[in-house]
Formats: C-alpha cells, sequence, structure tokens
C-alpha cells in the first residue's frame, strides 16, 4: 500500500508532464492514424508485415495462447510482452543508459500503433463498431502503460538532470533516487498493463469472434 501512495504522489509531483506525455503519446496515434487514412496501402502493407512477424517471429508462442481460447493464459502471456519487452527493455533500460531516449521509442511506437490500428474505413456495421470500440479502449488501457513507463523515464533523468528535485545533491545521488523512483512507479504500470492485457484477451477472445 505504502508503495502504490509513493506511485501515486510521484504522478501528482510531475502532473504536467504526466499531462503532455498523455497527449504527445495519443496525438501521435492519431496522426498517424490521420496519415494511414490518406495512405491506405501503407496501412495495408505494414499490418501484412506485423501479423508476419506476429506469426513467424518470437510473438508466436502469444499468438497461440490466443488461438486456445484460455484467456488466463492470454491475458498472463500479454502483460509480459507488454511489461517486459513494450516498458521494461524499450523504454526503462535505454533511459537508464541514456537518460530520456526511451521516450523517443516509446513515440516510435505511437506512430506505429495509428498506422497499424488505423480503421479502413469509416462506414460500419454495429459488430465492426463495437470491436473498434474495444480496440480503443485496449489502446488507450495500454497507452497508459506505456505513458506512465514513459514519466518513470523522464523522472528518473531530471532527477539525473537536476537532483534537488528529488532531495540530492549530486548527480549521482539523483541517479539513484531515480532508479528508486521508477522501481515504485512499476506498480502503477503493471496494474495498468494487466488491465490492458485482460481486456484485450476478453474482446479478442469471448467477443470480437462472435461479432464476426
Amino acid at each position: 500500500m505504502r508503495t502504490f501512495q509513493t506511485a501515486c504522489a510521484i504522478v501528482r509531483e510531475n502532473r504536467r508532464a504526466y499531462l503532455t506525455l498523455n497527449l504527445a503519446y495519443y496525438g501521435l496515434v492519431a496522426l498517424a492514424m490521420g496519415t494511414a487514412a490518406l495512405e491506405p496501402r501503407l496501412h495495408l502493407r505494414l499490418t501484412e508485415w506485423i501479423g508476419q512477424g506476429i506469426r513467424e517471429g518470437g510473438l508466436g508462442p502469444i499468438l497461440r495462447l490466443y488461438t486456445s481460447g484460455n484467456v488466463a493464459a492470454a491475458a498472463a502471456g500479454t502483460l509480459a510482452v507488454n511489461l517486459l519487452v513494450g516498458s521494461l527493455a524499450s523504454i526503462t533500460l535505454p533511459s537508464i543508459v541514456v537518460p530520456f531516449s526511451g521516450l523517443l521509442v516509446a513515440g516510435v511506437r505511437a506512430i506505429l500503433w495509428g498506422l497499424i490500428f488505423a480503421p479502413d474505413s469509416l462506414s460500419v456495421g454495429p459488430g465492426q463498431l463495437i470491436s473498434g470500440v474495444l480496440i480503443v479502449l485496449v489502446l488507450i488501457l495500454e497507452g497508459q502503460g506505456y505513458i506512465l513507463t514513459m514519466l518513470a523515464a523522464y523522472d528518473q533523468g531530471r532527477a539525473w538532470l537536476r537532483p534537488a528535485t528529488v532531495g540530492a545533491v549530486s548527480r549521482r545521488a539523483g541517479y539513484t533516487a531515480g532508479l528508486r523512483r521508477t522501481l515504485n512507479l512499476y506498480l502503477l504500470i503493471v496494474v495498468t498493463l494487466a488491465l490492458a492485457g485482460l481486456v484485450e484477451a476478453v474482446a479478442a477472445i469471448l467477443i470480437i469472434p462472435r461479432l464476426s
């Protein structure tokens, strides 16, 4: 409970940066979706490339979890990938080595999301509309997990660059304090990505197939 309260306090302390990251991340997604609508061939090629990569690459086991119909296993697998690859390896670790660098990686992901998940047409039936709403919900929840990871990277970099903001007297001490604050924020990140993974698994396995 204390760790959770500390994590929430860090978010409140950085509320302006948190709001800015939300606007930037979801704004990039929306901009990329608009670009995909103007260039549908780009959307089609990218979707085909991603699909092939999932089937033949390292995400093949996750795909099999979804095709198995096991919601709990699919949700757990999604959480593992989003947490270990999407957050830790792509945003946090680069930012620990080079402060703020993970923010650029997250920005690229937001653009790719927009290009991949852009709707093929605005003329849809009720089933497609519900599916679209569920996909948007997943994008918002999963995106929120990545935004919190971005906030941790920002806070980590700020603690190193301006140690006094975390009560430290040197950049080395600020860097160490930033790492501790990142660990605190990871509680919120795990909870958010777990919820996103559960919603995605339920939508993909139990709801969307029945709407097709």
